[in-house]
């Protein structure tokens, strides 16, 4: 339901939200970093790291369904699930690839290792481009995939302005990538040997990008809206200051967006719904 309705501090853009509740929880053991819903399966990246999938076909009594531990022991970034696999980006553990063609019983059947971090995690065709926290200045590895038992690294693009990358969105001929305090990269990976720089917008504290359109959503020290009709120069449009969060995700003409929580839920707690 709707908590409530209000002004949001804003820049160029619409300025009203409202908080959000949850339907249900389902607490997790550890820190639950990512979630992706496909069907009526939920799979879940934790800390640890763990893959537990849940069954949310009923969102007031979700209930696990299976899990994974996957080894070392390390913090995890993003999910992302594609027929069989669920790709996760296991940090210190690099690119982990599971098998959940059996929701009850997930297995790990190949994986990557990164240089440092990763961090985020999209999959499209034959290959994953995965962000890493780039101490060295490496933001955004492409691994191929085809054969998942076995990934491998296909390319990478270096930066000048090492920062941590936390998320990436592949559209077309780009990969967006949310870069902390370098804020916006647009990398042009036609060539997925080859990745190149095409634009880039300097943004506050960038963690989660979600490209709809024209349009590209950063969440960061603000959810930033930013115009990519032209990739090579992208376009600040506007900001909402109170929209900074763990995640986010626009549907339509709203932003949701979460502010954090220990446990999962078929919901937003402690969130808010903006236009945009």
């Amino acid at each position: 339901g709707t908590g409530g309705v209000g002004d949001a501090a804003s820049t160029g853009l619409p300025g009203r939200f409202a908080t959000r509740t949850f339907q249900s929880i389902f607490p997790t053991s550890l820190y639950a970093r990512s979630v992706q819903v496909v069907g009526n399966l939920a799979y879940v990246a934790e800390d640890g790291p763990v893959l537990q999938v849940m069954d949310v076909s009923n969102p007031a009594s979700p209930s696990l369904v299976g899990s994974l531990e996957m080894l070392p022991n390390s913090n995890v970034g993003g999910i992302h699930v594609v027929g069989n696999f669920a790709y996760v980006a296991a940090g210190s553990s690099g690119l982990s690839v599971i098998h959940v063609s059996n929701p009850a019983l997930p297995t790990q059947v190949g994986s990557c290792e990164t240089p440092e971090f990763a961090t985020g995690v999209q999959v499209v065709g034959n290959f994953a481009y995965v962000t890493q926290a780039n101490t060295h200045g490496d933001p955004l590895l492409v691994i191929d995939v085809s054969n998942p038992a076995a990934p491998t690294l296909a390319g990478t693009y270096t930066s000048d302005t090492p920062d941590t990358a936390y998320s990436v969105q592949v559209v077309g001929s780009y990969a967006y990538v949310a870069d902390a305090n370098t804020g916006l990269l647009v990398i042009d990976v036609r060539n997925p040997a080859a990745p190149i720089l095409a634009g880039s917008l300097t943004l506050g504290g960038a963690r989660g990008v979600q490209v709809v359109g024209n349009y590209t959503y950063v969440e960061g020290n603000a959810l930033y809206k930013v115009d990519v009709s032209n990739p090579v120069s992208p376009t600040l449009m506007g900001s909402y200051t109170q929209a900074t969060g763990t995640g986010f995700q626009v549907v339509g003409n709203l932003a949701y967006v979460s502010v954090g929580t220990s446990f999962v839920g078929t919901g937003l707690v402690g969130g808010i719904g903006l236009e945009v």
